[in-house]
């Protein structure tokens, strides 16, 4: 009795792999497959004019709010404390926008949120451990921001 329910195990095994075959898909991924299918087709699929100078629009857009860093130069210091909340060029991400600010307005606006006259947590802890000579160069150079553009 066992060898006959093993065989009859064995045929019905041999059936269905033998039907899965012959539909084809499960081998080559299923409906993964077609996925694999449409990603080598898809470098063939020529994109319209319209669709590419809407990316264009969007690329630029996105630039403008990132702030595009080959506009000018910054030093590092205003890279790695300032850039992140104002952009590369001072004109605002999650931050206020900086440029065009002269550096006299610019210092007076950190000793202010240093010594805590200005609330923002965000400035007052960036600012705490910075020295006023530091301040002042990071002042200088975003008051210099206006005059950096071409």
């Amino acid at each position: 009795m066992k060898n006959i329910i093993v065989g009859l195990s064995t045929l019905i095994i041999v059936g269905l792999m033998i039907y899965v075959a012959l539909i084809g898909k499960a081998f080559q991924g299923g409906e993964a497959g077609k996925i694999i299918e449409d990603m080598k087709t898809f470098n063939k699929v020529k994109i319209s004019k319209k669709d590419s100078s809407k990316e264009n629009d969007e690329l630029n857009s996105l630039k403008d709010r990132a702030g595009n860093s080959s506009e000018f130069k910054v030093s590092q210091n205003f890279k790695s404390k300032c850039a992140s909340c104002h952009g590369v060029n001072g004109k605002g991400i999650l931050g206020p926008d900086l440029f065009g600010k002269s550096s006299e307005e610019i210092y007076t606006s950190l000793i202010e949120y240093k010594s805590g006259r200005k609330e923002n947590p965000i400035m007052k802890g960036l600012l705490i451990k910075i020295e006023e000579a530091e301040l002042k160069e990071l002042a200088e150079e975003i008051g210099s921001f206006k005059d950096k553009i071409k």
